[in-house]
This record gives C-alpha cells, structure tokens and sequence, in this order.
C-alpha cells in the first residue's frame, strides 16, 4: 500500500490492510460457526473480489486441502472444532 502506519491512519485505512495484505493466525477459533469450513476460507476472498468466482472456488478448495480439509468442506465449523478437540484429549 505504500503508506505509513501510525496513529493517525484512518481505519478503513488499516482494514482495507488487513483484508489485502495481512494474514491472521489465532490462538482461538475465530470463524463463523454458522458457516462451512468453505465458507469461511471463501469469505475474504469474496469480501476483497480480485478473484472470479471460479478462481475463488478453485483457490477455497487447494487451502482447505492443504490443511487436510478436503473432505470436511461442508461441514459446519462448530463440528469441525468439536472433532479437533477430541481429538487433542
């Protein structure tokens, strides 16, 4: 973005940052519970429209895999959460 980043940068500024140009890893889960594991990683992408919907697809699906989601793709998160905690016990 080229800009500076201080104090005084306007926060739609520093969204439109965080959207494009930033990657979050959380200590927690900060997904939406109502949406699938597809949903969720297709949202940003959407949010941002770079991509045409046939490379969001294809991009949603080669994350997913290569974090071993392939083939939970639909599930609705809070399952996917539930099944990573019992597997950690």
């Amino acid at each position: 973005m080229g800009s500076v980043i201080n104090e005084k940068s306007n926060d739609e500024y520093l969204s439109r940052l965080r959207l494009e140009k930033i990657g979050f890893v959380f200590q927690t889960f900060n997904l939406l519970a109502t949406m699938s594991a597809y949903e969720n990683v297709e949202l940003p992408m959407k949010l941002l429209a770079k991509l045409s919907n046939k490379q969001i697809k294809q991009r949603t699906v080669e994350l997913l895999t290569k974090v071993g989601l392939q083939d939970r793709m639909d599930h609705l998160v809070f399952i996917i959460l539930s099944l990573c905690v019992l597997m950690c016990e």
